[in-house]
């Protein structure tokens, strides 16, 4: 079952990189490495990617105004005023106005005046399995119509976290179950919504800090160089956007992003991994999804200059690589991580909770349907 689980993950990141190139629907920030290789493009979702899943949700809107004789419309009537989409006026007035190709509430300035939150829910593996009535419905786990079809209603978890106490044998350093994967880097530890402790890591991949500051930050049992997050496992080869590790590794900080800008410009697939620099369709995600590298869009400067730094067609806060992101501050976040994906809020006040919200559909400990083996 596991090998065909590697198997689908890749299959299934390959999708996930075509469907970001035109749609901001959805997606997950935590990330996982789906084929087992480390380089981040082919499994799991890397924080900032724009790949989600079809629903009742929608991040896009209609382009047509309400009332009006001209262009756009208001709900007064006459033309659409070009400026920021940020005020109560702005937000219900129909139109696009600062000509973002979404309309009033599917704009995230509008955010703070749009959108009642959503009810309590209870629709995670966490919160169908805690033999507690968290929406008040009176029907409590499994007896609850939105747990019925989540993993915890369905089966025990089987894997390394059933060797002993999750948050344990996830912790140990050993690969209990002897599949060649250990504690985090499992699929046993990190889809059961039991294994605290594997949830919300850092990715060790893509990131110059992480696979240089001596620490295993996604503990799966390999750090810095030694993860394939960080180069081949095999060759010793940094990936792309990578420059601390390898023969000429260099860990000077201040260099890095010098380094980085001629790698990501060489034309080069400089990694083997089928895709390179910041040119979409093929861009590879060392290069976009790394915060040293001028065409990513990770900070708080790129996810405000108004440019679309990565080249995936969304700018600024409409794209998920800064507002799924915890380390920007100028956008509104969305709900995305475990935390919020199990804690029966409707978090970003967007209507839908934990389960139901396009941005949680991705997590498979927290809403994962069938039980990860």
């Amino acid at each position: 079952m596991k090998t065909l689980k590697y198997v689908a993950l890749g299959l299934s990141a390959a999708l996930a990189l075509v469907a970001a190139c035109g749609d901001d629907s959805g997606g997950t920030t935590t990330a996982g490495d789906g084929d087992g290789d480390g380089d981040g493009d082919g499994g799991g979702a890397t924080t900032g990617t724009n790949t989600g899943s079809t629903g009742t949700e929608s991040t896009t809107g209609s382009n047509t105004g309400s009332t009006g004789s001209n262009t756009g419309g208001t709900t007064t009537g006459g033309n659409c005023v070009p400026g920021e989409e940020n005020t109560e006026a702005a937000c219900n007035d129909g139109c696009d106005n600062d000509d973002n190709d979404f309309v009033d509430c599917d704009d995230f300035g509008c955010g703070e005046f749009c959108n009642e939150p959503g009810p309590p829910a209870e629709n995670s593996n966490p919160t169908c399995s805690d033999g507690d009535d968290n929406d008040g419905n009176g029907m409590i786990d499994c007896d609850d119509p939105g747990c019925a079809e989540r993993a915890a209603c369905d089966a025990p978890l089987d894997g390394e976290s059933a060797e002993g106490d999750p948050n344990t044998v996830c912790n140990n350093g050993v690969d209990d179950d002897d599949n060649g994967f250990t504690d985090c880097g499992d699929f046993g530890c990190s889809d059961d919504w039991n294994a605290t402790v594997c949830q919300d890591l850092p990715s060790e991949r893509n990131s110059n800090a992480l696979c240089s500051n001596g620490v295993d930050d996604d503990l799966d049992g390999l750090e810095d160089c030694d993860d394939p997050g960080c180069a081949d496992p095999e060759t010793g080869d940094p990936r792309e956007g990578i420059v601390v590790c390898g023969p000429d590794a260099e860990l000077d900080s201040d260099l890095w992003a010098g380094l980085i800008a001629e790698i990501c410009s060489d034309g080069d697939d400089n990694d083997g991994n089928g895709f390179f620099d910041c040119a979409e369709p093929d861009s590879d995600f060392g290069c976009t999804q790394n915060p040293d590298s001028a065409c990513s869009e990770l900070t708080n400067a790129a996810c405000e200059d108004g440019d679309d730094n990565d080249g995936n067609g969304f700018i600024d806060c409409e794209d998920f690589s800064c507002s799924q992101n915890p380390n920007v501050t100028v956008c509104p976040q969305k709900e995305y991580t475990f935390a919020d994906c199990t804690d029966g809020v409707d978090n970003d006040g967007n209507g839908f909770t934990d389960c139901d919200d396009n941005g949680c559909k991705f997590d498979d400990a927290a809403c994962a349907f069938t039980p990860q083996d």
